[in-house]
């Protein structure tokens, strides 16, 4: 829609990213959901959901104080959408390594200790792969002159990053 007045076009942006918001939260309760649906605890699931917010909070404070960036534009709003996913799957990955931990020496299963070693170790090189290629792929696009997608390749890398610092 072409918009002729600046009062207007200020109006459509704010109810477009009014919308986005109400997806956003949207998202994050449907993960939550069905995070709590799948591991059937609140706390792992209200501590999965606490890291991959956490991870937006470090990833900002890097980004603008640290790096020095003071640009955030609409692609990196969508970034939330990447990173529920990313960090509800680091989480599916570590959760299913526990269940499958019950199964091991009876040594192993009577310690929750040598248990939590053992679901660890399991899971952490496919999140850490999944993590890295995925980090890869953003920083690839980086690489370009234009402003915007640089800068969300960038966030989106380093939320990745934090996030997989934060959640393992």
């Amino acid at each position: 829609v072409l918009y002729m007045n600046e009062g207007l076009a200020g109006k459509a942006v704010k109810d477009q990213v009014v919308m986005d918001l109400l997806l956003a939260v949207g998202s994050l309760f449907f993960v939550w959901s069905f995070m709590w649906f799948q591991t059937r605890s609140l706390t792992i699931t209200a501590v999965g959901i606490g890291g991959i917010l956490m991870a937006f909070v470090v990833t900002n404070l890097f980004y603008r104080f640290v790096l020095g960036y003071k640009f955030f534009g609409i692609f990196h709003v969508l970034s939330v959408f990447i990173i529920l996913g990313i960090g509800a799957d680091d989480i599916f990955v570590f959760y299913d390594s526990w269940v499958q931990s019950r199964c091991a020496s009876e040594e192993i299963r009577e310690s929750p200790s040598k248990r939590l070693s053992l679901a660890y170790r399991k899971s952490i090189a496919a999140i850490l792969v999944t993590s890295l290629t995925t980090m890869f792929s953003f920083l690839s696009s980086a690489n370009t002159p234009l402003l915007a997608m640089h800068t969300f390749g960038l966030y989106s890398a380093l939320l990745i990053l934090f996030n997989f610092i934060v959640v393992c």
